[in-house]
């Protein structure tokens, strides 16, 4: 896989068309000479049991886990690891402070076999999220004394863990499920645990011999250091992805000149709230896109419609003239509920419900308008030869989003697309 760095507007749609000419390096955080990069949990020095030897990042003694010395928002990092005989370490992530307490999610790093952990269930085993979550079916860890290849993918609310280039765990924090699985960890009392958008990566200290390599962290979320939330990273093994919205401003797209203000950030989240107005990407509002698959998730609330459009250019004033809207309504009175390619093939049942988040998935290809909700087809329309209408029809044109009235509040987050032409 080759990560990508994500620019918005004008320069995303370039991305999109020709992904290899925005291929960013991955940034190296250890170079296999002396710890440079790296400190104490204060942000001093690193103590003497940590040491550069023959390429790797060693545990040889006591003093303490290490530190990145800078913080990582979204990021997607990759790194070998090995361990002794009966040896326990980790790789925390998003490190920050929950009641004074230094606390992340961790990556864990174990000999299943011969820790006593291992024996304490399959979340405290490799690669799980610790005490949280076991890896899955797919885990396949190498003996002690091999070189184990580990990822660990973060992107907004969703974390994911690799092992031996397979997916062993992938969570969302913000799902119904989660607040149950860190109830029952050794987490239930911290309150809001794992859910700091950015924070240091930490290589624990647990007592044992433990060796790191060739470890890189691809930043998601625009430029290493910044602030930023919600992004994602497009390249061969991401299916050629591309983030629209960095989470905190509205930068590579236009509103229309009708009640701007209906739209804003809010939490990482774009906030739909106001009379009607329309959200068009874009810098000029206009991107172009003809076989696609965009994807974001949205939350509803009691009463409350939007829409997506999609082959539409930007309008300055009134509801969209040119493509088609994809309905997001659960309970307003509208009877074409979300899901429905509006007014063309509509759907009379809302696949979701109101205050809960939903992924929608729209994927256009030539003649043929797929919408998923949640993973599972809810529509699929094909437009007709002998299609009347003269602008609201397939062809090519941008995203827009629809703040719809002033008593309908949505909020959308985590958007992305990527061509399939």
């Amino acid at each position: 896989m080759n990560p990508f760095r994500i620019p918005l507007g004008a320069a995303l749609v370039a991305s999109i068309a020709a992904p290899a000419a925005i291929a960013a390096e991955p940034l190296s955080l250890f170079n296999g000479e002396d710890l440079s990069g790296w400190t104490n949990a204060g942000g001093g020095e690193p103590s003497s049991g940590w040491v550069a030897e023959d390429g790797c990042l060693v545990r040889k003694g006591g003093g303490g886990d290490l530190f990145s010395a800078a913080e990582y928002g979204d990021f997607d990092f990759r790194f070998e690891w090995k361990v002794a005989e009966g040896a326990n370490s980790g790789v925390k992530y998003r490190m920050t402070r929950y009641g004074g307490r230094l606390l992340g999610p961790e990556y864990q790093v174990l000999d299943d076999e011969k820790h006593p952990d291992g024996k304490n269930g399959a979340d405290r085993q490799a690669a799980a999220l610790y005490d949280i979550l076991p890896a899955n079916e797919e885990k396949k860890l190498r003996p002690v004394g091999e070189w184990n290849e580990g990822r660990i993918v973060a992107r907004g609310t969703k974390f994911e863990h690799w092992l031996n280039g397979a997916c062993v765990v992938s969570v969302d924090t913000a799902s119904d499920g989660w607040a149950d699985l860190v109830g029952a960890s050794k987490f239930a009392k911290v309150d809001g645990f794992a859910t700091a958008p950015r924070g240091r990566i930490m290589l624990q200290d647990h007592g044992d011999q433990v060796w790191f390599r060739h470890l890189t962290i691809t930043e998601l979320d625009g430029a290493a250091g910044e602030e930023g939330e919600k992004g994602e990273a497009a390249g061969e093994g991401d299916g050629g992805w591309a983030s629209m919205f960095d989470g905190k401003t509205l930068e590579g797209w236009k509103v229309s000149t009708e009640n701007p203000d209906s739209f804003s950030v809010d939490g990482g989240t774009i906030k739909a709230f106001g009379p009607r107005a329309h959200l068009f990407f874009g810098e000029d509002g206009n991107a172009k896109f003809k076989d696609f698959e965009f994807e974001c998730e949205v939350k509803t609330t009691a009463g409350s419609n939007a829409g997506i459009f999609f082959h539409t250019a930007y309008q300055e004033a009134g509801w969209p003239d040119v493509g088609y809207e994809a309905q997001v309504n659960a309970t307003h009175s509208d009877w074409r509920k979300t899901a429905s390619v509006y007014s063309f093939q509509d759907v009379r049942e809302a696949p979701h419900r109101d205050d809960e988040w939903f992924t929608y998935n729209i994927k256009v290809e030539g003649k043929k308008v797929t919408i998923t909700i949640d993973g599972e087809v809810a529509n699929e329309y094909t437009e007709p030869e002998d299609h009347g209408e003269k602008t609201k029809r397939l062809g090519e044109g941008t995203i827009g989003l629809q703040a719809h009235d002033p008593k309908s509040l949505v909020f959308f987050r985590n958007l992305r697309i990527r061509s399939l032409d």
